[in-house]
């Protein structure tokens, strides 16, 4: 009775260790499953994430081929309008040659011969009528695409000049000695070299510094449709000495084209605010700093302007 009391009771300790086992799996693969669950969740949000990209950049470039459509309907229209004005000029000379000849043949003058005269005065009115259709269609068509070639001149210039207004207000174009900057509608980076300078008399000059600069932009449809913001930073280091030269982290928020709010933080710690508000020729800007540290008082300005033109 012993011996086999103790043989279940092996049995029995064999069995807890199996079932202990085997728990122990099923925690593992549990564990290996929802590690894979989260994996594959984190896929599918950037799978939806990159078709809405793409779905976004799908209804861009179908607005632009609406927009060439459009165009080239117009210019087709004016093209058929055109044919037919000198289909129906060539009908009138052929016509008025063909009356005119019949009227030379004759020999003694009658109201036929009248009657060509009359429809020779009005085949050189028509001539002259349809030439100067003719011309102003096509000076039509040349100041058709001379203002679309301006206007996408301007455009550009003006997105241009906002782009670096934008980049001056989040960076330190400053700091640097030379830059180059690549810019793009969501992503603007910026490099750039800060040569050795003494910035305090009777202090060693700088070392070598390198900095560099990101700016991405979004847009805020839950304030505006127009409006847009941004995020942005800059860093210089100074090889030499191996440490942080200087560093600035902004933002930037415009609900609308005549509203701007900027603010910024460096490594002084001193916060700059401003903000920018227009309507029709009239603005006002008003700035100012806050030292963190309170080595420096606080300051602020109104700056005020008017259009004349």
């Amino acid at each position: 009775m012993g011996g086999q009391a103790s043989k279940l009771q092996e049995e029995l300790e064999r069995t807890r260790k199996q079932l202990s086992d085997v728990q122990s799996q099923a925690a593992a693969r549990e564990a290996e499953l929802h590690a894979r669950v989260l994996s594959q969740e984190a896929s599918l949000l950037q799978r939806d994430q990159q078709l809405a990209n793409a779905s976004r950049d799908c209804a861009a470039q179908l607005d632009e081929k609406q927009k060439l459509l459009q165009r080239a309907n117009k210019q087709r229209e004016i093209a058929e309008e055109m044919r037919r004005s000198d289909a129906l000029l060539v009908k009138r000379v052929t016509s008025a040659l063909l009356r005119r000849e019949a009227g030379t043949l004759a020999p003694t003058p009658s109201a036929d011969g009248l009657l060509s005269g009359s429809m020779a005065a009005e085949l050189a009115v028509a001539t002259d009528s349809g030439l100067r259709l003719h011309q102003a269609l096509q000076q039509s068509i040349a100041q058709l695409e001379a203002s679309n070639m301006r206007a996408q001149e301007l455009e550009h210039n003006l997105r241009n000049v906002l782009r670096g207004e934008l980049c001056h207000s989040l960076w330190m174009p400053t700091h640097f000695d030379v830059s180059l900057s690549l810019r793009s509608a969501p992503l603007m980076v910026l490099g750039g070299l800060r040569f050795p300078r003494q910035q305090h008399p009777g202090h060693p000059a700088t070392g070598l510094s390198g900095g560099v600069g990101v700016l991405r932009t979004f847009q805020i449809p839950a304030i505006s449709q127009d409006g847009f913001g941004a995020l942005g930073g800059s860093i210089l280091w100074d090889a030499r000495e191996r440490e942080l030269a200087a560093l600035r982290l902004a933002f930037f928020v415009q609900p609308s084209p005549t509203q701007q709010l900027c603010a910024s933080f460096d490594h002084l710690g001193k916060l700059n605010l401003s903000a920018k508000g227009s309507m029709d020729a009239f603005s006002v800007r008003v700035s100012g700093s806050i030292d963190a540290n309170q080595q420096r008082a606080a300051s602020a300005a109104v700056e005020f302007s008017y259009d004349l033109d």
